[in-house]
């Protein structure tokens, strides 16, 4: 019988072209059975589809352990918008290619596309679908040819916007349900994407549905789950509103639904004792314990405690049959580690379960499972083609296996494709990992050099050659690269395993290693792996020649960067300043990017009359003309530096050139520079010019969003929320702030997370929560540590002003006095001091202490107007 988690509509193999059709022994289809338990699910999955015909775009999110019915609500779903009129794409992410970019929505959309291009010509603007060709195969035919940048690599978030008006007209007329199935196995590309359109809905009737493994779901999709539905909108005038969420968390059957569900499913598998046992009835149940169709209430109380009320585990218990430990289920089974260590297999898959599926396997004839292992090998969808390259058979002993296969239902043909599939991904998985380790690399090769004589692509043979090619293979080297280097700057996560995969192939003496070891340096740090991103870049500094300062300065910056974002603040400036020394101090041209990081070091010390300094000269060098996304990055640093030393209407003029300048520098410019655009965000920011620095924000983060750069994007959440609340929206800011602290966290950034708790406490105490506001400042306080720069010492003004909101000191007290840094001006910066100030102010006058109030406020208007002694705003940035 099928698995409870598949797709409820699975053609038989008589679909398959020129093929004779196969008894399968079941007359049944797999989506006739009830499903059990599940009645609040499909009510929620009635109301998202409801509310699409209405008009209201929507997510559905279905989430749980492997084998829960996640797959099996989707086709419940699907069965209900095709019900109601509307189209129906579905695509899967696959366990062992989620290194390939955007590829379950390519899986989903591609192949509609393929006969609906003509179509889009007329629906959709030009440069649109240019950006949509660099993404679907399937319309590669309609993009212009237009030299220069790749819209998606360097333009990436726009090409997310383009993804979105695609579903508005595909949805026209009646609407339209996009299918995501297993998206914990989504590459990097397909998370950035699902977050984007979380964030900035279609406009028209559409539904997109997830489904994926609780314990497994990427970091930035739950945070971006987590936060859906709030306030956020995609800009003013779009129409398009917060996103409505449908989440369903399928539960494991209870011992009652057990029962019911073996119920259901014995007649199926019941008959003649001989069918019996073959399907495993008779070792589960017992043999004479089965009356009937029905199972023994014994039997059933221990395929309970051994599933735990996974209908997937529970039917391969079924299936298994003796020796699986069906007859003798383990309550307490150990897991069983992924074969892969480079992969993340099903977790802690219960050893029954595991034997069960290996037995069902091994059961196979010889030449099925061959194939069903070539298959694992190719993909969770795959072309008899393929697999027959794999199993290194003939095609037609490769469609003959395949026709047992579906007989016994471990593949199902997919209607009028030619294609195959898994019947779940966990039988992909354990057909792979109990092929022989050097079998697998041999049909990894050998479908890597079947792809290399058809003219596929690098991104296609990347993925078999990084687990088959021999140690000392430079062309299979290069390849890895080439990949990795095309998707670098959309999955950097996926470029950065090329590439190590590139480096296992080569000594380290040979000239390509530097060049793998630079670009994986720079994707470990982009998609947010700090340490191993600095310790790379630090190896590349070891084999660099001393004297050559173009190519060692951007590797310094990275490793500064890194080690700030660390917490070794000291560490970073000796970093930068020793390279420095090698050109004895003097402005070369080569240095100049790390000149702007002294800068940014100098600010965030305190240093303000330095970082000025430093950035006059480098603006007034004639080598930084040529750049100018240099020219730019300066320019956002600038009004900073002015304001931190009170040199008040140079900075406001200095500010405003600025946001000129850079609103009129490209995308792609800027990209290479954006943590000196966050300096401009949190100058305008600090200087109260939030409806200024509000567009700032929001580009700044979808850059960073769209080229993986999540330790910037912590940064900039933080600044984005506490601009959020002064512009009257302390609930949207609030949903920033945990996002970029949930990012902190997972990225293990210390001053990124300082902030972003600084701005959860500062946002909690606005919306009238004072316990919650000081139990956030006390967490930044104590991440915050005693680096005295700038970030530790605003996390003490947000706690001081938590502690006098929250009634715990006294405003007159000395105690007071020094929390808020007036006794002492070197505790905090004064942009920190004001904010004390005016909670002073408040807590002064809720006590009815109006003359005591005054002289708060009045100390307050100083310190805002620049005219109380060393009042200046402070810096911030990464």
């Amino acid at each position: 019988m099928p698995a409870p988690d598949a797709a409820p509509e699975q053609p038989t193999p008589e679909d398959a072209p020129g093929r004779a059709p196969a008894d399968t022994g079941d007359p049944s289809p797999p989506d006739v059975r009830p499903l059990i338990g599940r009645d609040e699910p499909l009510r929620v999955l009635a109301r998202a589809v409801e509310a699409t015909t209405r008009g209201v775009p929507g997510f559905v999110e279905i989430l749980g352990e492997p084998g829960i019915g996640k797959t099996r609500l989707l086709g419940e779903l699907e069965t209900s918008a095709r019900a109601r009129g509307l189209a129906v794409l579905s695509g899967r992410a696959a366990e062992f290619q989620h290194e390939v970019p955007l590829a379950v929505v390519v899986d989903a959309l591609d192949d509609h596309l393929r006969t609906h291009a003509t179509r889009l010509r007329g629906k959709l603007p030009g440069p649109v679908l240019d950006r949509l060709a660099a993404i679907f195969p399937a319309l590669e035919a309609t993009a212009r040819a237009v030299p220069g940048v790749d819209p998606v690599a360097a333009d990436r978030y726009r090409g997310f916007s383009a993804v979105r008006d695609l579903l508005d007209v595909l949805a026209a007329p009646s609407g339209l349900l996009v299918v995501l199935d297993d998206v914990h196995w989504a590459d990097e590309a397909s998370v950035e994407l699902v977050d984007h359109l979380l964030r900035h809905p279609p406009c028209g009737r559409v539904l997109i549905a997830m489904a994926y493994r609780t314990a497994q779901v990427p970091p930035r999709l739950a945070a971006a789950l987590q936060h859906a539905g709030t306030s956020r909108t995609s800009g003013p005038g779009t129409g398009r509103g917060p996103v409505r969420l449908h989440r369903i968390a399928v539960r494991p059957f209870d011992a009652r639904e057990v029962e019911e569900f073996l119920t259901v499913l014995a007649p199926g598998v019941s008959g003649d004792r001989t069918a019996t046992a073959e399907a495993g009835v008779v070792g589960v149940f017992g043999g004479g314990d089965v009356q009937g169709p029905l199972p023994c209430p014994a039997r059933s109380r221990r395929l309970h405690a051994a599933s735990r009320g996974n209908p997937f585990y529970l039917e391969a218990l079924v299936r298994g049959g003796p020796g699986t430990g069906g007859s003798d289920p383990d309550p307490d089974p150990d897991p069983d580690s992924d074969p892969d260590p480079e992969h993340s297999g099903p977790p802690a898959v219960p050893s029954p379960v595991r034997m069960a599926l290996a037995a069902e396997l091994d059961a196979l004839p010889a030449d099925a499972l061959l194939v069903a292992r070539a298959a694992a090998v190719v993909g969770d969808d795959f072309d008899p083609g393929q697999v027959a390259v794999a199993a290194r058979i003939s095609r037609v002993r490769t469609l003959d296996a395949l026709d047992e296969l579906a007989a016994r239902d471990v593949v199902r043909a997919a209607a009028g494709t030619g294609r195959f599939g898994f019947r779940h991904p966990l039988v992909r998985h354990v057909a792979y990992s109990c092929a022989p380790a050097g079998w697998r690399i041999e049909a990894h090769a050998a479908t890597a050099a079947h792809l290399a004589g058809m003219g596929a692509p690098a991104t296609a043979r990347a993925y078999h050659l990084a687990r088959s090619a021999a140690f000392g293979d430079r062309a299979a080297a290069a390849v890895l690269a080439e990949a990795a280097r095309s998707v670098a700057d959309r999955a950097p996560a996926t470029a950065a395993h090329w590439l190590r995969a590139a480096l296992r192939l080569l000594l380290e003496d040979v000239p390509e290693t530097v060049g793998l070891l630079t670009d994986l340096a720079r994707a470990q740090s982009v998609s947010g792996r700090l340490q191993a991103g600095r310790d790379t870049a630090l190896r590349v500094l070891e084999l660099l020649p001393q004297d050559d300062l173009a190519a060692r300065a951007p590797l310094v910056r990275l490793v500064t960067m890194m080690e700030r974002l660390l917490g070794r603040t000291t560490r970073s400036r000796a970093v930068v300043l020793a390279e420095l020394e090698r050109a004895g101090g003097r402005f070369v041209a080569a240095q100049l990017p790390l000149w702007l990081r002294l800068a940014a070091e100098n600010m965030l010390r305190g240093e303000h009359t330095e970082a000025s300094r430093v950035l006059d000269s480098v603006l007034a060098d004639p080598a930084s003309a040529a750049a100018p996304g240099l020219i730019a990055a300066v320019a956002a640093m600038r009004p900073m530096a002015a304001y931190a030393q009170g040199r008040y209407a140079t900075a406001t003029r200095q500010s405003r050139r600025a946001a000129a300048l850079v609103d009129a520098t490209a995308d792609v410019d800027l990209v290479p520079w954006l943590d000196s655009f966050a300096w401009l965000c949190w100058a305008e920011l600090i200087a109260d010019r939030g409806p200024v620095a509000a567009p700032h924000f929001q580009r700044a983060l979808d850059l960073a969003r769209a080229t993986g750069q999540s330790y910037i994007e912590t940064t900039l959440l933080a600044g984005q929320a506490w601009n959020l609340g002064r512009l009257g929206r302390p609930e949207a800011g609030l949903a920033a702030a945990e996002e970029g602290v949930e990012i902190s966290r997972f990225l293990g950034c210390r001053q990124p997370l300082v902030l972003g708790l600084s701005a959860q406490s500062m946002l909690t105490g606005w919306i009238g929560e004072p316990a919650r506001a000081l139990r956030k400042a006390e967490e930044a306080v104590a991440a915050a540590g005693h680096d005295g720069e700038w970030a530790g010492t605003f996390a003490h003004a947000v706690y001081a002003v938590a502690l006098l909101d929250a009634g715990r000191v006294d405003p007159g007290t000395a105690e007071a006095a020094i929390i808020c840094g007036t006794e002492d001006e070197t505790v905090l910066d004064p942009c920190s001091r004001l904010m004390c100030c005016e909670a002073a102010a408040r807590a002064e006058a809720l006590r009815g202490r109006p003359r005591a109030a005054r002289c708060w406020a009045d100390r307050a208007a100083r310190l805002a107007a620049g005219t109380e002694p060393g009042a200046a705003a402070a810096g911030v940035g990464t």
